[in-house]
């Protein structure tokens, strides 16, 4: 699994509409794309207009499809121009520990998130 932590740091007159339109790019892409696992949208508690996009993704091949859904191509469309600066981007490997974050639980969870945002 491929995890992304995304940093992003906001223009304040546009923080609101940044947020409304992560949200609905984060229900489309646990929603509708069948490799993402998760995608937590985080607020810095220290820097009011900071944000962070933390994402779980099957493979590579999922990350690359990411950015070619419509619901992200509309959401990035909206939001560029609310950016500060560029957002900074880690990618990271997911660990494999027999008690914790097992890539089985990944794929278990994304169900009942799946539910939870169609709810």
């Amino acid at each position: 699994m491929i995890a992304i932590f995304v940093t992003f740091n906001i223009k304040p007159a546009n923080l609101d509409q940044f947020m409304q339109a992560s949200y609905g790019d984060a229900a489309g892409s646990v929603g509708n794309e069948p490799g993402c696992f998760r995608f937590d949208i985080l607020k810095d508690k220290e820097v009011a207009t900071r944000v962070h996009f933390y994402e779980v993704y099957k493979d590579q091949a999922a990350v690359d499809a990411h950015i070619k859904y419509p619901h992200y191509l509309n959401w990035r469309a909206e939001v560029e121009e609310y950016f500060d600066n560029e957002p900074q981007i880690t990618f990271m490997q997911t660990a494999e520990f027999p008690m914790y974050a097992s890539h089985d639980l990944w794929m278990k969870q994304k169900h009942h998130m799946v539910n939870k945002i169609k709810s």
